[in-house]
């Protein structure tokens, strides 16, 4: 079990890595042109935090009445009221009108962890009324229909107005079945392992990503699984069955298991630590689409990779050190980040319960 919970940290750090990254190339270079690795990149972090927040979010539980209430304010505690803060405090120091912000989808940048609140209380409200479905066919059959009707309905609603704006719809709607597949999958979870390591699934992941990423002919709800899946598989195969000794390797998984333990803290900071790059570093990545330096190719993604993800490590580590400082000030713990002094990472929520 142990393993698994590791996998799992470096998963969620490679995202929150992935999250930073694709801000600093949106906010702090701002240009639209990307790189095939950075497409590649923004098909899987966002959907894949949402697989495995219903991943880690299922357990056999008795979901009667007390526990459902306890788990939604549990979620108040940890992601709400931490968001609502956190955004309130962004607002303040960048002189950002905190209503405007609550009532637009975006949330100033703070629409995920709002968003994560909701499908975790649909789910819990799901669960309430699902509590005596025990056989697994049956809860897996349930689940399905609703991560359908949730697509069906995001390809419906075209529409936006004030409620679909403030309950941030088209974001819960647009990933609500990745949370529901994670789910899905840890309710199969022995089945769903079995089936990701046969050789034909993992070549046909591959082939669909590959695929979109050159023709863009893929349906991108197939292509988002398909990226999650993939990368999910790679990971755990990594970590389960690789023995290498290379410090590379060592190091590199321990950064990405730190910062996974730490996606909450590193999500709601790293928007104050976002700054502009250099004129010139800027237009020498900007000319990397135009130049064609082989056969009508250019790495763009490599010198990404190089400033923009050394970049994106050293915000990480950054938020993470700062939210050490703030847990000494009395109740800023628990209001920005919905933990206590003794508990430093959300996984410990998790981790507790192996």
């Amino acid at each position: 079990m142990k393993e698994r919970f590791i996998y799992i940290d470096i998963f969620r750090g490679l995202c929150m890595f992935v999250v930073i990254y694709s801000h600093i190339l949106l906010f702090s270079i701002g240009y639209p042109q990307t790189s095939l690795l950075t497409d590649f990149l923004r098909g899987f972090f966002l959907n894949s935090f949402f697989f495995i927040s219903g991943f880690l979010s299922y357990k056999e539980t008795n979901w009667n009445l007390s526990n459902t209430k306890r788990f939604i304010i549990k979620k108040i505690m940890t992601l709400f009221i931490p968001t609502l803060t956190c955004l309130g405090i962004f607002c303040f120091f960048m002189n950002g009108n905190y209503i405007n912000a609550l009532l637009g989808s975006s949330k100033s940048g703070y629409w995920f962890t709002f968003t994560l609140f909701e499908m975790f209380f649909i789910y819990a409200i799901f669960a309430f009324f699902t509590n005596r479905v025990k056989n697994i066919t049956w809860k897996t059959i349930l689940l399905l229909f609703l991560a359908i009707i949730s697509y069906l309905i995001k390809k419906t609603f075209i529409e936006e107005g004030f409620l679909f704006n403030i309950l941030s719809l088209n974001q819960l709607l647009y990933y609500f079945p990745l949370f529901l597949l994670g789910i899905i999958c840890k309710v199969n979870v022995l089945l769903f392992h079995k089936i990701i390591k046969y050789k034909i699934i993992k070549i046909l992941l591959l082939i669909i990503v590959c695929l979109e990423l050159k023709t863009h002919c893929i349906p991108l709800i197939i292509y988002n699984i398909s990226a999650t899946l993939l990368v999910y598989y790679i990971i755990k195969d990594s970590i389960t069955t690789n023995s290498s000794t290379s410090i590379i390797y060592k190091y590199g998984t321990k950064l990405f298991q730190r910062i996974g333990q730490n996606t909450l803290p590193i999500y709601f900071l790293h928007y104050f630590i976002l700054f502009k790059y250099p004129n010139a570093i800027t237009q020498y990545m900007q000319s990397l689409y135009s130049d064609f330096c082989f056969a009508s190719h250019s790495c763009a993604g490599f010198i990404e990779l190089i400033i923009i993800g050394t970049t994106s490590i050293l915000i990480a580590l950054t938020c993470i050190y700062i939210t050490k400082i703030l847990n000494y000030i009395p109740y800023i713990n628990i209001l920005m980040f919905g933990i206590n002094t003794k508990d430093m990472t959300p996984s410990r929520e998790y981790n507790n319960k192996k």
